[in-house]
């Protein structure tokens, strides 16, 4: 039986998503701050506070980026997975690999280039 795979890939794109708009901001965000009268002044040590919370924040969605990144490799695996698993219940498709593998092939070092997608 087919097990339903539509949350975890809501989640995936959801993800996917906050990743796309993450960026964005974090580019607009660094051209503000480049555009700023005293951005040269920043980088030695005589910031305005309008430079110091930019920088602060751009900082910090940095971080929120990172762990976005995180989470989109996981949903990315689970989403994986499951589907992988759906092809097993399948007739007449013999998958040569298990559903385990499906995930657990994206851990092994260069496995991790062929195997999940066969």
């Amino acid at each position: 039986m087919l097990r339903d795979n539509r949350r975890r890939a809501r989640n995936a794109r959801l993800i996917f998503l906050l990743l796309l708009l993450l960026s964005g901001s974090l580019v607009l965000l660094s051209m503000v701050a480049q555009s700023l009268p005293d951005w040269g002044a920043a980088e030695a040590g005589s910031s305005s506070t309008l430079t110091t919370i930019i920088y602060v924040s751009v900082g910090l969605l940095s971080v929120v980026f990172l762990v976005l990144v995180g989470l989109s490799y996981v949903f990315l695996i689970l989403w994986l997975r499951r589907a992988y698993y759906n092809l097993h219940q399948l007739p007449g498709i013999n998958p040569e690999y298990s559903d385990g593998w499906a995930a657990g092939a994206w851990f092994v070092p260069f496995l991790n280039f062929v195997r999940p997608f066969t």
